[in-house]
C-alpha cells in the first residue's frame, strides 16, 4: 500500500531564548532585527501590544529567531506485533538534531521512500532546510526542494491531499475529528512547547507530543490513501 512508503515526521520549535529580554542579552541583532519585525507587521502588534508576548508567540515560527528541540518520524512495517514504529531525536543541541535526521534520510532516500506528515511543506520542511544550510550540512536529495519542478519533490503533504481543491485548510485537530483519529494535543498543544521547553524543562513530554503526533500522521495517512497502490 501507498501509505506504507512513506516516513511520517513532524518537528517542534521554540524559541532561541526564553524571552526577549534574554534575546536582547545575548544576541542584539537578533534582538534589532525582531524589534523591525514587529514594527513592521501590523497583524503582529494587533494580537500583542507588548513585544515580548509578540516574542514568545512567533519565535518558535520563525527559524530566524528559534530553533527545532525534537524531530519525530515513523513509519508502517512488518517487523513487530504493532506494525510500526515512531521515534524521536530531540534535546538542546539543534545541530546535532538536524544532522542526525539528515542522515537518516539519506538512508530512507535509498528505499525511495518519499516523506509525509501535516503541513510540512510550509513548515517543517524549510524549517529542517534552514537549519542545514546554517550548519553547512548538505541536504539529502530527500528534503532537498531547491529548484526542483513539483513532479520531482519527494514528500506528501497530508495537508494538501486532504484540502486538494477546497480553498481553506483543516486544523490537523478537525482532520482527525472527521476521521475517527484519536488527537495528539490531548495534553499539550503547539503553542505550549516553547514554555515547556524554557519554564518547565520538560523535553520528554515535548518529544511524547511529537510523537503522538506523528502517528495520528500515519494513522490519517491510512485512512486517507489506503485505496492507493
Amino acid at each position: 500500500m501507498f501509505y506504507e512508503n512513506l516516513l511520517y515526521f513532524d518537528i517542534e520549535t521554540v524559541g532561541q531564548y526564553k524571552d526577549l529580554y534574554s534575546l536582547k542579552e545575548n544576541d542584539e541583532k537578533g534582538y534589532e532585527l525582531f524589534i523591525k519585525k514587529f514594527k513592521n507587521n501590523p497583524w503582529m502588534a494587533e494580537r500583542h501590544e507588548d513585544v515580548n508576548s509578540a516574542y514568545l508567540e512567533y519565535s518558535p515560527i520563525f527559524s530566524s529567531f528559534g530553533k527545532i528541540v525534537c524531530i519525530s518520524f515513523g513509519y508502517f512495517h512488518n517487523k513487530n506485533d504493532q506494525g510500526y514504529t515512531v521515534m524521536s531525536i530531540y534535546g538542546d543541541d539543534e545541530e546535532k538534531i538536524v544532522k542526525e535526521f539528515n542522515n537518516l534520510l539519506y538512508k530512507v532516500g535509498q528505499k525511495n521512500m518519499l516523506l509525509s506528515g501535516y503541513r510540512i511543506t510550509s513548515f517543517d520542511i524549510p524549517w529542517v532546510l534552514h537549519k542545514l544550510h546554517k550548519y553547512d550540512i548538505t541536504p539529502s536529495k530527500l528534503i532537498d526542494i531547491y529548484g526542483l519542478k513539483p513532479w520531482e519533490m519527494r514528500f506528501l503533504d497530508l495537508a494538501d491531499e486532504w484540502k486538494q481543491k477546497f480553498k481553506y485548510y483543516n486544523t490537523f485537530d478537525e482532520v482527525c475529528y472527521e476521521l475517527g483519529v484519536e488527537s495528539p494535543k490531548d495534553d499539550i498543544d503547539g503553542s505550549m512547547v516553547h514554555s515547556t521547553y524554557w519554564y518547565q524543562n520538560d523535553l520528554d513530554r515535548i518529544k511524547t507530543y511529537c510523537e503522538k503526533d506523528v502517528y495520528s500522521s500515519m494513522l490519517v495517512g491510512k485512512k486517507i490513501l489506503s485505496h492507493k497502490l
